[in-house]
């Protein structure tokens, strides 16, 4: 994490929220106010400033009340400590406890938001005062607590504020100095609040602000795809990308992108998805300073051309994010096939009773699955369908034998597929030359109570040839999520025959999954910055063998 988020925020004039989180000594020190004035110096006006820190509490009320007091407030940055009562024997709290409860606000926190910068503390010791406040006898594993919060900022990369050395330091040689700083024991006077802990804060502040301002120049950014891109962009990711680049202005459409030459002007990358216009003269015209467009859908097929790869711009797509749920649909579907589900759910509805006899399935033991097509999806199919009791097959021209052999297939040709699999799932890049591939041989050789599943392009499929045999042979079953055209027209048969079951086009991303889309886009601009390779451009010798 790049600690210095925070203040590339603030620098760049966005708002920010600072939360203290902890005992009383985050509750009442002076530090907090100091804290707080430093803010309102450096960055008037900009700064939310929370103490949501309660005396007399340990880190299990703190992981208990984080939702409450920490998450809802949405921070930005926090000071989180805890091991002072921790140590306290009255809680009885085991070391390990404590150390599993600082991991658990730690991460709730950057569950929320990865870029919220977490300041981890360390506060004074204690001494047992003469008011009767036994606070170092009560206290006797202090250390150990503390060196909870020391090994997890060294294993999480989080900053780590020891206040400790400087206390005791004070205490070995000016003894009576820090009993008159620490009068009852735990509580720093103001003046000591100020002249031991706020300096370590202070620094640390300082160096976070000068890290922002010489920081790289960010590159500038802006969303252009549908309406409700944010449907696709979630909240961490847009924050992500922003904790990156200098992200200008609304979310731009394909209708009104040209409304916003002061944005288009000075872009350089691009966050899309669908809806992404094509990316012609005119738009690069818009867009002089355009480098690399990320684009959070499956094909770019729809705006790339010459003219973009002649300006040598960038392409990266989520199209392996994509495959994700198109992979988890099909297996579902294969095998609910298998158990011959959906004759077997018509059947009952139809009878309204157990029906006998029972409909024959082929089972998930001994069966075999064909797989058309081993591209990224097709592959990600063959891996979960490992942990099955299946045989699967393939036809793929262009796989060789050893990766088959990798993904636990065994290839054949095209017609074996249809006339040894119980369950065939296409997954055929829709390509001129696999426009209406699969014909009505293919269909009519099928085994006896075979299903077909279609999850790629209903364009591979000869769609008449098809519709004329499932009319044929009842016994064949059709899971059909894409067809050509898109819908079907409205006298189409694959919405009235009995032995077809037809799902709108569901098996890509949908609602939260659109985010891991983002979430690889965001990814891929992170290692473009770093100078890291990519690890899905698209090229224009890769783009002829993709869908």
């Amino acid at each position: 994490m790049n600690t210095s988020t925070v203040f590339r925020n603030l620098e760049a004039g966005r708002p920010q929220t600072v939360l203290l989180y902890g005992t009383s000594l985050t509750e009442g020190g002076a530090w907090t106010q100091a804290l707080r004035e430093w803010f309102d110096t450096q960055y008037p006006g900009q700064v939310t400033f929370l103490n949501r820190a309660c005396g007399g509490m340990n880190s299990d009320w703190g992981a208990e009340n984080l939702q409450t007091r920490v998450l809802d407030c949405h921070p930005d940055l926090v000071f989180l400590e805890f091991s002072y009562n921790d140590a306290h024997d009255k809680f009885a709290l085991p070391v390990e406890r404590g150390a599993a409860n600082l991991d658990r606000m730690v991460k709730a926190i950057r569950a929320q938001s990865p870029e919220t910068l977490i300041v981890l503390q360390i506060m004074n010791i204690g001494w047992d005062a003469p008011n009767g406040n036994r606070s170092a006898s009560v206290r006797p594993r202090l250390q150990a607590y503390n060196d909870n919060y020391r090994r997890y900022a060294a294993s999480h990369g989080l900053p780590l504020l020891d206040h400790n050395p400087a206390w005791r330091r004070i205490l070995e040689t000016e003894p009576e100095r820090f009993q008159r700083m620490i009068p009852d024991g735990s509580h720093p006077t103001p003046e000591a609040s100020l002249s031991v802990t706020w300096p370590a804060i202070r620094d640390l502040l300082e160096s976070l602000r000068q890290a922002a301002r010489t920081a790289p120049r960010r590159p500038k950014a802006v969303f252009v795809m549908y309406e409700g891109g944010d449907a696709v962009y979630g909240p961490r990711q847009r924050q992500a990308i922003e904790a990156m680049a200098e992200v200008s202005g609304p979310f731009l459409t394909p209708e009104n992108w040209r409304q916003h030459p002061e944005i288009t002007c000075d872009a350089e990358w691009i966050f899309a998805s669908w809806g992404m216009p094509p990316v012609d003269e005119e738009l690069l015209k818009a867009f002089p300073k355009l480098r690399a467009i990320f684009y959070a859908a499956g094909t770019v097929k729809g705006f790339v051309t010459d003219a973009l790869w002649e300006r040598g711009i960038v392409v990266t797509s989520a199209f392996a994010a994509n495959a994700i749920p198109v992979a988890e649909f099909t297996v579902a579907q294969i095998v609910l096939s298998l158990k011959a589900a959906w004759r077997a759910a018509a059947k009952f509805r139809e009878v309204k009773k157990i029906p006998s006899p029972a409909i024959r399935s082929a089972g998930a033991y001994g069966s075999t699955v064909g797989l058309i097509s081993l591209g990224m999806i097709g592959r990600l199919v063959a891996e979960r369908l490992r942990s099955f009791d299946v045989d699967v097959i393939a036809y793929d021209p262009f796989v060789s034998p050893e990766k088959a052999r990798e993904l636990g297939v065994r290839l054949c040709t095209l017609e074996e597929v249809f006339t040894q699999s119980d369950v065939v799932s296409c997954h055929a890049p829709w390509l001129k030359e696999t426009e209406g591939m699969l014909r009505r041989e293919h269909f009519l050789s099928m085994k006896p109570d075979a299903t077909f599943i279609n999850t790629s392009r209903g364009a591979v499929v000869n769609e008449a040839e098809m519709i004329e045999v499932l009319a044929q042979r009842p016994d064949l079953f059709a899971l059909i999520d894409v067809t050509w055209p898109e819908p079907p027209v409205p006298d189409s048969p694959l919405y009235t025959l009995p032995n077809v079951f037809m799902t709108p086009h569901i098996a890509g991303s949908r609602d939260n999954e659109c985010w891991r889309m983002a979430q690889y886009m965001v990814d891929e601009a992170s290692r473009l910055l770093a100078g890291e390779p990519l690890r899905y451009a698209i090229t224009p010798e890769k783009l002829k063998r993709m869908a």
